[in-house]
């Protein structure tokens, strides 16, 4: 848990803001290193997710050396080896960028702004790309 603070501070500027998935809104989880079914991420999650596993419109991947409890349930399963994460994100944006699956126009950049009472006094403000500065 102390990872995912960090970044909802760093995010969010506070580390009692967390994003949480929209299951019932999402057509596809990809859960990588994440095993939903036992965290207590995503509330009343064994029910949730064994109803989005079984729904033929939905899609659960899991990436995960372990056959985990949501590996169990998934529609696919990519048992990569422990340190090969990268490699597979490099492949699907491989995959992504060769297919043409993305448009080569780059959109202007939208400046994000967070609403002051969720920042603390000198927290870092996010630049023009909507990444914080670090």
């Amino acid at each position: 848990m102390t990872g995912r603070f960090w970044a909802d501070e760093k995010t969010y500027c506070n580390q009692s803001l967390h994003a949480a998935p929209h299951l019932d809104e999402t057509d596809m989880l990809l859960a990588v290193g994440w095993n939903p079914m036992m965290s207590h991420h995503t509330p009343q999650a064994r029910r949730v997710l064994t109803k989005f596993g079984k729904d033929p419109d939905k899609l659960l991947a899991v990436v995960d050396p372990r056959n985990s409890e949501t590996a169990k349930i998934a529609d696919i399963h990519l048992p990569i080896k422990p340190g090969t994460d990268a490699l597979l994100y490099r492949a699907i944006i491989s995959v992504i960028l060769n297919e043409g699956a993305v448009s080569n126009t780059i959109p202007p950049p939208i400046p994000i702004t967070i609403p002051h009472p969720f920042c603390r006094a000198g927290a870092t403000p996010f630049g023009d790309h909507g990444m914080a500065d670090s």
